[in-house]
């Protein structure tokens, strides 16, 4: 560079000398050199292009809690004469400082610009503090430089606006860490956004040398700071990865508030479980076996494999003629590992198999869950019994076998297998003679059923008579028919007693309530409205449903002929007239000795004991029909009322005539004594 004409610098290292010290006395405030502002004229020294985080070309974002970040500030050179050495200095708003806690830094250019000159002065280890809020901030930019034709160093002041918008940090994470060998797996992967600054725009994409990516994620539209998303990945690993790791990296690209485009990368390890495969086993009870019949024996499948069977075909094969297969285990339409599937299977043993053994081969074929068939076989040893005699022997007891005529009755009866043979199919039937008649269920049939020794059933009907039947007891026929174990029908007739009794129906009359202080009584008389008589009755009174009499026998109630009767009730003190409710209890026995119970409550007032104490005297509370003495309570007061008048008027007549004697008597002493 050639010396100025001023002749102040004598070579260009004096020059870059004197600068610096120019440029350190202006930012120590010693020296004071009057600045331009590059925001208020066009013949300024510099004009500010753009401000940036990072490198020019490569611009990046700043979020807080950012450390050593650049910042690189473009400039276009407009003053007309060459500049010789430029140098910045940059003062940081507050939130902003170096690495050594200082608010300024400085960076230089040497080379000569003439005007129009566009370049760049950077600034590296810019720390931004951690709790600065994003948005927009002031910094002050301080430029000097030296000019062709100038003896001093020029400055200007210009203003530049820090954007702080974040730094978005992408992050996955996968609950899953084991992967199903040979099959396709659904893993479930969270995205988290763990920067400052948002990201959008997410394209997502895995990558595996084992697996392979079955399906393709959506992008995501944006992530703001401090949240997340889920995605589903498909990931099909191979039988030959079975107990190998398995690498599988996601990556995903984006943009950064800025626009500018960026990536981040995870790579996961993934474990792939053993080939899981089913194993099917079959077991059965009991190994022993009956001749000359059908037995039942119980098959249980059992998936003892650690994968899944699917739609299980089975068969059944017996190792002679002897055996015939009467059911098949049915099939089963999947079978989780650990899991077991029982049946009933009925096999008929031949006689001539009595004594000697027999094996029965249970096959199963199935798919696993790769679609992949297979199939299992497994042979059960059985020994077959000595031939036995057969015996159906039945018995019928009765559970309810009473009839009121005039209504329908339920009739039960208990079915017991005596024999040491299952019976099968039953089908009971009930038949009577005259006055009984069938109103319901005259033939049962349960077929399907079974009934092992010893075991029972019951069996059900519905029978009626007329009103004007005679009760007694009366025969009934219960027939049960069945088949055996050898399929041959059988028919079993049993008698059994039928009770009918005719209806008893008890109607209180004529109830009438007395009360003295420590009693109340209830008389009536019982009609009998039924068509039977009632034996054994005895009636007891109940007050207000706790209190209870002593009860009054009264034998026998033949129908319309009405019985008397006496209920006394013991009466506790009571403070005021208040409602009794008093159930007249009757209970009785029909003609088939049965104890029936028949009730019947009526509402009266009860007077206090004051009241019946003030009263002296022991006259009922209230009458039901006839009152005191057969006359109304009104009839016996006027007759009382006409007594005492009557007796008012023969006493002051008595006492009339008695003066009148004492006047005849006493005036002829009285004569003579005047």
């Amino acid at each position: 560079m050639a010396e100025r004409s001023s002749g102040i610098f004598a070579a260009p290292r004096l020059k870059i000398l004197s600068l610096m010290i120019m440029s350190f006395m202006l930012a120590s405030g010693l020296v004071l050199i009057p600045s331009v502002s590059a925001s208020s004229s066009n013949t300024t020294g510099f004009q500010v292009i753009n401000a940036a985080w990072g490198a020019a070309s490569n611009s990046t974002t700043a979020g807080p809690g950012d450390r050593n970040v650049p910042l690189t500030v473009t400039l276009e050179y407009t003053f007309p004469n060459t500049a010789e050495s430029v140098q910045g200095l940059l003062d940081l708003p507050t939130g902003f400082t170096l690495y050594n806690g200082s608010s300024v830094d400085f960076s230089t250019e040497t080379q000569t610009m003439p005007t129009g000159t566009i370049f760049e002065l950077t600034f590296n280890s810019i720390y931004l503090a951690s709790n600065l809020a994003l948005g927009s901030y002031s910094a002050t930019l301080n430029l000097s430089w030296t000019a062709a034709g100038y003896a001093y160093v020029l400055n200007q002041t210009s203003t530049i606006t820090l954007v702080v918008q974040g730094t978005p940090q992408i992050d996955f994470s996968s609950p899953s860490s084991t992967l199903i060998s040979g099959e396709v797996n659904n893993i479930s992967m969270s995205i988290q956004n763990t920067g400052s600054g948002s990201a959008s725009n997410i394209s997502i994409s895995a990558s595996s040398q084992i697996a392979g990516i079955v399906n393709s994620v959506p992008q995501i539209l944006s992530l703001a700071s401090g949240t997340s998303d889920t995605f589903m990945l498909q990931i099909y690993i191979p039988k030959s990865a079975s107990g190998s790791v398995i690498s599988l990296t996601v990556a995903a690209s984006y943009k950064d508030p800025s626009g500018n485009s960026r990536s981040a990368s995870q790579t996961f390890d993934f474990y792939g479980s053993s080939l899981s495969e089913p194993s099917l086993e079959f077991s059965v009870t009991p190994h022993s076996l009956s001749p000359g019949q059908v037995n039942n024996v119980t098959v249980t499948l059992t998936n003892a494999g650690s994968g899944t069977a699917d739609s299980i075909i089975t068969t059944m094969s017996g190792s002679s003629q002897s055996v015939s297969l009467v059911s098949n285990f049915p099939n089963v339409d999947s079978l989780a590992p650990g899991s077991s599937d029982s049946a009933t299977v009925s096999i008929y043993v031949s006689s001539s198999a009595a004594s000697s053994p027999l094996t029965l081969t249970f096959s199963a074929s199935y798919f696993d869950q790769y679609g992949v068939a297979g199939s299992t076989g497994q042979s059960e040893g059985f020994q077959v019994a000595a031939t036995t005699i057969a015996n159906t022997s039945l018995s019928v007891t009765t559970i309810s076998n009473s009839v009121i005529s005039g209504s329908v009755s339920e009739v039960s009866f208990l079915v017991k297998n005596l024999g040491n043979s299952t019976i099968y199919s039953p089908t009971f039937a009930i038949s009577v003679a005259s006055p009984l008649v069938i109103s319901g269920n005259s033939t049962f049939s349960s077929v399907g059923t079974s009934i092992s020794p010893g075991a029972s059933q019951v069996f059900t009907a519905y029978l009626t008579a007329s009103l004007s039947s005679t009760s007694g007891v009366y025969s009934t026929t219960i027939n049960v028919s069945f088949t055996d174990q050898y399929g041959m029908t059988h028919d079993q007739t049993y008698s059994v007693a039928v009770n009918l009794s005719g209806p008893v129906e008890l109607v209180i009359q004529n109830e009438a309530f007395s009360q003295t202080a420590n009693t109340i009584t209830v008389t009536g008389s019982i009609l009998n409205e039924g068509s039977s008589s009632a034996y054994y009755s005895a009636v007891s009174g109940i007050l207000n449903g706790s209190t209870t009499g002593s009860p009054d026998y009264v034998g026998e109630i033949d129908p319309d002929s009405p019985v008397p009767f006496t209920a006394t009730i013991p009466l506790q003190a009571e403070g005021g007239i208040v409602a009794g409710n008093i159930t007249i209890f009757i209970q009785f026995k029909n003609s088939l000795g049965q104890t029936i119970n028949s009730s019947s409550s009526e509402t009266t007032q009860l007077k206090s004991i004051s009241q019946i104490l003030s009263s002296n005297s022991t006259t009922p509370s209230t009458t039901s029909q006839n009152g005191i003495f057969g006359l109304t309570v009104l009839e016996f007061l006027i007759i009382v009322i006409v007594v005492l008048v009557a007796l008012g008027t023969g006493v002051v007549a008595t006492v009339r005539r008695r003066q009148e004697r004492r006047h005849l008597v006493a005036s002829p002493s009285a004569g003579r004594v005047s």
